[in-house]
């Protein structure tokens, strides 16, 4: 399986773990005073696309009372830490990335020009 399989079968497993304790992650948890979707508590940036319904089930299940969040390195570049035991919250990032084209027997595909051809 690739890491992008295993990527799908987690979120599917947050899903399905959160519907298993009758939370629906795609319905918005009301608190007071928080943005409308989950946001990165230093850069104000929005989360996006299936990060929503991952950050409101896991604030949801954890009793979280905010939807601002950090990444590890920006609670330690901000001075703080993270207690043992502590567990992370499952968020997706992708990237758009290019790779060569690599023929039947592991040597790269080259093209007219002899330049190394890229896929997306």
């Amino acid at each position: 399986m690739n890491r992008s399989n295993d990527l799908y079968q987690k979120v599917t497993d947050e899903i399905i773990a959160a519907l298993e304790k009758s939370l629906i992650p795609w319905v918005r948890p009301w608190r007071e005073g928080e943005p409308l979707v989950p946001m990165n508590a230093l850069s104000g940036r929005f989360y996006h696309g299936i990060n929503i319904p991952l950050l409101w089930s896991s604030a949801e299940q954890q009793g979280y009372e905010s939807d601002r969040w950090l990444n590890f390195t920006q609670i330690r570049n901000t001075g703080g830490n993270v207690r043992k035991g502590e567990k992370s919250t499952l968020a997706v990032f992708y990237l758009p990335q290019q790779r060569e084209v690599v023929g039947t027997v592991g040597n790269t595909v080259l093209d007219t020009a002899g330049n190394p051809e890229v896929t997306s």
